[in-house]
């Protein structure tokens, strides 16, 4: 768990630095809609081999930073 969240932090403070990427957030929903969003991060771990879980949890450090926060 305590590896997760230092991960979390890890990845949100780099997308605070990193330039933007269009890509990035593109077809990214607002993180309010959660069901938009499950999906959204379902699909963009679909080649990710580890715990599903985790990456899409992941996934919602990106939707802040698509969000602008």
């Amino acid at each position: 768990f305590m590896d997760e969240v230092e991960h979390r932090v890890f990845m949100s403070e780099c997308l605070k630095v990193a330039p933007k990427a269009a890509a990035l957030c593109e077809g990214a929903p607002k993180s309010g809609d959660i069901m938009k969003a499950a999906t959204w991060a379902r699909d963009q771990c679909g080649a990710y081999d580890g715990p599903r879980e985790s990456c899409g949890r992941m996934m919602q450090e990106v939707l802040k930073h698509c969000e602008g926060g």
